[in-house]
């Protein structure tokens, strides 16, 4: 309750500069979740610098991010911009069914998307990094596995573009 009457008091002052310091710190997530809101809504035409371990929540508030080691930022920019430039691409991911024929599949992604790189192939799944500069042929990619998902042996499949965490990690 601390923090949260904190964070409530320091945006109702008016003041155009902020400094929250791990305003989430201890906070179970529901309540973590509407502080985020709170903050979004009171953030226009100010400045808020806030300090989180959190990198979903550096994410979700942040115009742009510094990430610091030993006290030296090591990359600062806009969210989209540390995702492409330090990200490892995006990540589909294919649910595979019993009757998966990987040769076929493996053979097609070849053919679209050369410089793909399978990161992991155990069990009913499997994880494909792609290049960001090759998101133009994504559309054709995603609608031929949604035409031959049967063919391929696949039960469903997901597309995701890296976090700030895996930004934060690398």
């Amino acid at each position: 309750m601390k923090r949260r009457l904190s964070v409530a008091m320091s945006l109702t002052g008016g003041s155009k500069v902020i400094i929250l310091d791990e305003p989430t710190s201890g906070l179970d997530p529901y309540n973590r979740r509407t502080l985020w809101e709170l903050i979004r809504k009171f953030k226009e035409g100010r400045s808020i610098v806030l300090t989180t371990h959190f990198m979903e929540e550096a994410d979700a508030l942040s115009d742009r991010i510094a990430i610091m080691n030993h006290g030296k930022v090591k990359c600062c920019g806009t969210p989209l911009f540390l995702k492409n430039t330090f990200g490892a691409g995006y990540r589909l991911t294919i649910a595979k069914r019993f009757d998966f024929n990987e040769n076929v599949f493996v053979k097609m992604l070849q053919t679209q998307y050369a410089s793909h790189k399978i990161e992991t192939n155990i069990a009913a799944e499997m994880c494909i990094a792609l290049p960001f500069d090759m998101n133009t042929l994504l559309p054709s990619l995603l609608s031929n596995i949604e035409q031959k998902k049967d063919a391929f042996g696949i039960d469903g499949y997901g597309i995701s573009s890296p976090t700030i965490e895996e930004v934060f990690i690398k």
